[in-house]
């Protein structure tokens, strides 16, 4: 379960421990026809370097170097997404200190 990280890493609920210099996430999802997303937002909480793939695709843009000291959204790319299966890839790599990931994906619809 979300999130990801050691006891006592601020700003960021921990569910699952991870204590280890690197930690690999992946998610599969299905989007059905009709329902690809319009606006999507990466939410995200890293610490401290985090990459992010959708369906093999980055969608960082560079952005997740170094760590974030709170959640943050990141536009995504809607057509990024396709019909059918799709797969959310997530690696974070610990410097020092404190450590934690949380990734969520949202859509948000205005007009759509």
């Amino acid at each position: 379960m979300s999130g990801f990280g050691t006891k006592g890493t601020p700003d960021i609920r921990i569910n699952t421990e991870w204590n280890t210099t690197d930690i690999w996430l992946r998610k599969k999802f299905v989007i059905e026809t009709g329902k690809l997303p319009k606006h999507v937002i990466l939410h995200l909480f890293y610490d401290d370097i985090a990459q992010v793939f959708i369906n093999g695709i980055k969608v960082d843009n560079g952005l997740f170097d170094p760590y974030i000291s709170r959640y943050a959204a990141f536009d995504v790319d809607p057509h990024t997404f396709k019909v059918g299966d799709n797969v959310i890839a997530v690696h974070c790599h610990q410097l020092m200190g404190s450590q934690g990931i949380d990734v969520g994906v949202l859509e948000i619809c205005y007009d759509c």
